[in-house]
């Protein structure tokens, strides 16, 4: 069995270091050479494996989303069956996802101007959007599915500007409301199968 590929190795490690600038920088404050000192590589080495910035941009929604959905997935796995919409609620609200959540929010502050990432992330939220209304479903078989759609949309919505509230520090995030104004939303869709 041969080595791993450097590429296999290097490409991952600087986009980690990318997220991690991100996160504490902004998208903007994330220069290729806080990228490279972060990842203890030279900008060289970044620009080698990523690209020029549109291209480690695009290299970085690539990665998050691909993250994002491997932790869908895994968590999704192991939930009971009759289990899965609670999963997947505490997946879109839960703690511990916040340095992905300012990731993700300043990436889709260069969507407006990189089609390839607004691409990518609308892919990645319509695909939310549908496990979310799959699961709502299951939980919820009587109700009209433009409803359970429209919920759906909904969540997602109170779940994505619950994370840049509690960035914010706003205290109702922190406490959980944007999660129980999901429920709330969620009962009008009458009573769980």
């Amino acid at each position: 069995m041969g080595r791993p590929r450097l590429d296999d190795v290097r490409r991952p490690q600087i986009l980690d270091a990318f997220a991690r600038c991100v996160a504490r920088y902004g998208i903007a404050g994330s220069t290729l050479e806080r990228v490279a000192a972060e990842a203890g590589v030279t900008r060289a080495l970044v620009r080698h494996y990523l690209g020029n910035r549109d291209e480690v941009e695009a290299a970085l929604t690539r990665h998050m989303v691909q993250r994002d959905e491997d932790d869908f997935d895994a968590r999704l796995k192991g939930a009971p069956q009759g289990g899965r919409l609670g999963t997947v609620l505490d997946l879109a609200f839960g703690d511990g996802r916040e340095a992905n959540a300012v990731v993700m929010d300043e990436l889709l502050s260069v969507a407006g101007r990189l089609p390839e990432i607004r691409k990518m992330l609308r892919a990645h939220y319509r695909r939310i959007q549908r496990l979310l209304d799959r699961e709502l479903a299951a939980a919820y078989p009587k109700a009209d599915p433009r409803q359970r759609n429209a919920a759906a949309y909904g969540v997602l919505c109170i779940a994505g500007m619950d994370d840049s509230m509690r960035e914010l520090g706003l205290q109702e995030a922190r406490a959980g409301q944007g999660r129980r104004a999901a429920d709330r939303l969620l009962s009008t869709l009458g009573r769980r199968g």
